[in-house]
């Protein structure tokens, strides 16, 4: 490819005007252009080199207008489809290290039935979809809001089904899951941020739910017999409480007693990431 004087001109004036618009290097450069355009300019007459000249910025403001433009309007419109959907920022945070802590848990065919409540926008249930293509992943919420995301977060998988609601402070019988039993039943953050009837009741419906050997895993902040084991989770624990009064980190102690009430049996606290923990439980066989 040759080029022209001219065109290497403009070529190089072009690329270094949009740099100076975008990458603020005009003082490091500034001698560089200067000298560039006076070789051209010798190579062809000063005025119609001056003419080109004057054409080219012409056409490196309309682009450069072009340009601001579509980037403008590409965002609004990658903004307005962002803002209909809501997003969990801590859930997209934790959800790879509560995967970590689920899959060496379960079956190494990945052949399960999970139920997940209180899914919020199913970021962490649509995560796991991908990871187990032969498992049948079952989201629920109780927020409408929540449901719209989680339809349109796991619309394209094959392997999750339609969110339902649930309100876990309702007996299990009311809350009309398409299978009668599970191999899973899943919760993150919930029972911190809710009243401790809707704990009682979560807890009862999963082990109302769950077959013979299911497990239940539940992850979030707890207490050990009245230890939080952490600053953060003593400072998190008050502002909860200030917040709501029936709100708080639970005691593991309490959630162990709720669980024998319907053999669900207490099997491990696994530590998680910011002084969290993942509880598993399993149901009893007889």
């Amino acid at each position: 490819l040759k080029l022209s004087g001219v065109e290497i001109f403009y070529s190089v004036t072009f690329i270094l005007h949009f740099n100076f618009l975008h990458c603020n290097v005009y003082p490091k450069l500034k001698g560089f252009v200067w000298k560039s355009v006076l070789i051209c300019m010798s190579r062809t007459s000063f005025s119609h080199q001056l003419g080109v000249f004057q054409r080219g910025i012409s056409r490196q403001r309309q682009t450069f207008v072009a340009a601001k433009k579509f980037s403008t309007s590409t965002a609004s419109h990658v903004q307005s489809i962002a803002s209909s959907r809501m997003f969990f920022p801590a859930a997209e945070r934790n959800k790879t290290a509560i995967l970590e802590a689920l899959t060496g848990r379960l079956d190494k065919d990945g052949r399960f039935s999970l139920l997940e409540t209180a899914a919020g926008t199913g970021q962490h249930i649509s995560f796991f979809a991908d990871h187990f293509s032969n498992a049948d992943f079952q989201p629920s919420e109780i927020d409408p809001k929540c449901i719209e995301t989680i339809t349109k977060n796991t619309q394209h998988l094959s392997n999750v089904r339609p969110p339902i609601v649930i309100d876990c402070s309702t007996p299990a019988a009311e809350w009309n899951t398409p299978l009668k039993s599970y191999d899973i039943v899943y919760c993150s953050n919930l029972i911190h941020i809710a009243a401790f009837n809707v704990c009682e009741g979560f807890i009862r419906g999963a082990g109302q739910l769950l077959k013979p050997g299911g497990q239940l895993f539940i992850y979030g902040p707890f207490a050990f017999d009245g230890d939080l084991r952490a600053p953060s989770n003593e400072q998190f624990h008050s502002t909860l409480v200030t917040s709501n009064p029936e709100w708080g980190v639970r005691d593991v102690v309490d959630l162990k007693a709720l669980g024998a009430e319907v053999g669900l049996v207490f099997v491990e606290a696994v530590e998680m990431p910011s002084n969290n923990h993942t509880l598993v439980f399993k149901k009893s066989s007889s």
